[in-house]
């Protein structure tokens, strides 16, 4: 098997089609075809790094290092890694982690990981972050009080949050700020952060809603797993930075 790593500004139409196969077969689903147009090649933080795994031509193990800063911090997510299930446990995961690591060299990475992948990130480094494995539940209007505020410019946002192909978010107004939710069931909408620019998505009022963020002024009822990051971080890690918390 050969390793390769591209910038998604090297990855050809080609390449993108083969990538997402690998993907979809990996989970036995299918994503949207503007998926990869939208996550990185239209990322307004720059090129993600693409780690491939490939034998005698054929991809058998993708994982993405998706460029999303944290303040004026540039730092990389985990995310969309895949191995096809022939493939699975023979190594792949250390040996493309530690390509990741020699090509980023220092940069800050974070992630969302799993039950199963949590642990094998420690081996590499990775340490979880204090006071981030909280769900809280309040008073949406108590709840607002405290929201993180998402400091990105328009175009960011829009990105993010306007066109995202998977997921929907909605917004509500208060004083000239507007929150941003996300829906996770019928009904359960969980606050993300709040901005001062206006977006194009539905307008909702739920009478109480969910948050992860430590911040949040909420009760807390449930754990989940901790974000995790390789490197020290200088601001916080909030929801609206993860397409999977």
């Amino acid at each position: 098997m050969e390793i390769t790593t591209l910038w998604t500004s090297e990855v050809s139409s080609l390449m993108e089609s083969e990538l997402m196969s690998c993907f979809n077969e990996t989970f036995s689903q299918t994503k949207p075809d503007n998926y990869f147009q939208w996550k990185f090649r239209d990322n307004p933080f720059g090129d993600s790094l693409h780690i491939v795994v490939t034998d005698e031509d054929k991809i058998v193990s993708t994982r993405v290092f998706w460029r999303l800063d944290i303040g004026d911090i540039e730092a990389y997510q985990c995310v969309d890694t895949s191995v096809l299930p022939e493939y699975q446990g023979r190594g792949i995961f250390g040996k493309t982690i530690l390509v990741a690591l020699q090509v980023l060299n220092g940069k800050l990475i974070y992630n969302y990981p799993n039950n199963l992948s949590g642990p094998a990130y420690v081996k590499y480094g990775w340490k979880a972050i204090k006071d981030s494995n909280s769900i809280k539940v309040n008073f949406t209007s108590l709840m607002l009080k405290s929201s993180t505020v998402i400091d990105w410019k328009i175009r960011s946002l829009r990105w993010r949050f306007e066109n995202n192909p998977e997921a929907r978010y909605y917004t509500m107004k208060k004083n000239e700020i507007y929150y941003i939710f996300s829906l996770k069931k019928k009904g359960l909408f969980v606050l993300l952060g709040k901005t001062k620019f206006k977006l194009d998505l539905d307008h909702i009022k739920p009478f109480i809603c969910f948050s992860y963020d430590n911040c949040s002024n909420g009760l807390s009822f449930y754990s989940k797993l901790p974000y995790m990051s390789k490197g020290a971080i200088e601001h916080k890690l909030h929801t609206y930075l993860f397409d999977m918390a």
